[in-house]
C-alpha cells in the first residue's frame, strides 16, 4: 500500500518573495500564529479561508502551496 506524506511550501515561497510570517498575516488579515504554523510546517488541518487568501496574495496557485509526496516505505 503506497503512503503519501504532505507538507506545506509556504517557507520557500516567502523566502523567495522576501515577505515576513508577520507582513502576510497582517495583508491577509489572519492571525499571525496561523500563518506561523504553516510556515513551520506544523499544522495538522488547513483552513480552506486561509489558503485562499495566501495564493490571492502571492499570486500562486494551490499546488505552489501545499505538497503531497509518496513516501518510500522499505
Amino acid at each position: 500500500e503506497e503512503t503519501y506524506g504532505d507538507y506545506c511550501n509556504l517557507q520557500e515561497l516567502l523566502l523567495n518573495t522576501d515577505i515576513s510570517i508577520r507582513q502576510l498575516s497582517q495583508e491577509i488579515n489572519e492571525p499571525f500564529e496561523s500563518i506561523r504554523r504553516l510556515h513551520n510546517n506544523d499544522t495538522t488541518r488547513y483552513s480552506k479561508q486561509i489558503l485562499e487568501k495566501i495564493c490571492d496574495y502571492l499570486d500562486v496557485q494551490i499546488e505552489d502551496i501545499l505538497k503531497i509526496e509518496k513516501i518510500n516505505q522499505e
